[in-house]
């Protein structure tokens, strides 16, 4: 009898010991969870702002880059503006440079102000949000999230690659072209819910 009291007291306190971790890894991923979401969350909305008004909202200086037609970006957080001067503004966080014609952004926040002018945008595991696309992007993407807020503007998408999610896109014949290659990638028009 002694042998069966002490199988069940220990088949109890294994139970005892699993039930507790896993009550323990559930409220440690769900804090996880929720820190990562608020990082990752925007502070603002970006639709609220154009390349006039977002100067308000940031907190670095902005920088008058010339002769830029493409840019890569590499794990990094990018929001772009389209405004009427002839050249490119910057306002980045982390590091960035210019090499000839090309912008390099590496696990950076940056704010552009892009000129009227067509570019190419190479990206690897980054966010990138468009607010009002003036001219046509070109993009060669690999796990990066598109987020396009049309502010009344209309797009014509042409959008080709594997393991995409796209959605909410709405192509008109004679909108700003955006076009490009994304493998794994989340495309879809911006939205910040309140």
């Amino acid at each position: 009898m002694e042998t069966k009291e002490k199988g069940i007291n220990l088949l109890s306190n294994t139970k005892k010991v699993l039930l507790t971790i896993f009550i323990f890894s559930l409220v440690l991923f769900l804090v996880i969870s929720y820190v990562v979401y608020n990082i990752l969350d925007d502070d603002y909305n970006y639709t609220e702002f154009n390349a006039k008004t977002i100067d308000e909202k940031i907190k670095f200086p902005w920088v008058v880059i010339k002769n830029i037609d493409s840019f890569e970006i590499d794990k990094s957080k990018v929001i772009i503006y389209f405004h009427n001067k002839k050249d490119m503004e910057a306002s980045c966080q982390g590091e960035n440079e210019k090499i000839e014609n090309t912008f390099k952004i590496k696990q950076s926040e940056c704010f552009f102000k892009l000129p009227k002018q067509k570019f190419s945008i190479t990206s690897n595991k980054a966010k990138i949000v468009i607010v009002e696309a003036k001219e046509e992007l070109v993009f060669s993407s690999n796990q990066t999230w598109l987020e396009i807020a049309s502010n009344n503007s209309d797009y014509k998408f042409e959008i080709n690659g594997t393991q995409n999610y796209i959605c909410e896109l709405n192509s008109k014949e004679n909108g700003t072209l955006i076009k490009g290659t994304f493998n794994q990638s989340l495309i879809n028009l911006y939205s910040k819910e309140d």
